[in-house]
This record gives C-alpha cells, structure tokens and sequence, in this order.
C-alpha cells in the first residue's frame, strides 16, 4: 500500500508508461480491451485514472482550472472529462477515455460555462466514481 496517494500515482504512470504530464492532453490515455479479459484491462485503467488524478492534482497544486477534472453523471455512470483550456467565460473540455466507465454525455470534447463549473461541477471530486487507482 502507498504512503500517499502521489506515490501510487507515480507507481503506476511509471509501471504503465503512460507518464504524469501536467498539459492535460486525453489522447495519451491508454485504450482498454475487455476482450482480454478484466484481469489485463485493470492495470490499464489504474494507470489512466493514476495520469487523470496527476492532472487534476497538478491543476489544484498551481492553483488553474487546465488539468482540473469534471464528472457529469450518464447512464449507470459517470463521463469524465478534463479542462484543456480556460477562456474568460467557458471552459473547453475534451472526455477521458479508459477508465472502465467510459461514457461521453456532452461528446467528446465541448465547451461549457465557466461559473457553472466552479459553482457546481468542480466542488465535488470526479474520483469516487472512477474507482481505485491500485490494481
């Protein structure tokens, strides 16, 4: 078990060599194949989730909205998406594939009002509903 959740992020970015960049970009996000069986898919997804939870802890820590995440509930799940980039009254936001919940309400990339996401998206964490980041 890891003492922080910064060092299991790292643990697995390194073992999944997908890399904690800070420039949110969710085209690195590795693909998920459940064809090969949920046991080889897991590891994918924690890796994932471990590069989405280093841009949104990136985001925090410097005090941006780039990076930072936004769950919008859908079906039996959640889309998650990132914030790539911030104008003065959107924010323009691309979908993080391979998660293992893998819905797009809003499609895969949209722009949404920015005080709406302050006052109600950005309050709650995305992460209760993406799962763990440990395999």
């Amino acid at each position: 078990m890891f003492t922080t959740k910064s060092e299991g992020n790292k643990k697995y970015a390194k073992e999944y060599k997908i890399g904690l960049s800070t420039t949110p970009d969710p085209s690195i996000l590795k693909p998920v194949d459940f064809k090969l069986g949920y046991e080889k898919a897991e590891p994918v997804m924690c890796g994932n989730r471990a590069t989405i939870r280093g841009w949104n802890d990136t985001a925090k820590k410097n005090k941006t909205l780039v990076g930072r995440t936004i769950a919008e509930g859908h079906g039996d799940g959640y889309g998650i998406y990132v914030v790539v980039k911030e104008n003065k009254n959107t924010l323009k936001l691309k979908v993080c594939l391979g998660i293992g919940d893998d819905w797009t309400p809003w499609g895969n990339e949209c722009s949404i009002n920015k005080q709406q996401a302050l006052s109600f998206y950005l309050k709650e964490s995305p992460f209760k509903s993406m799962g763990p980041v440990e395999a």
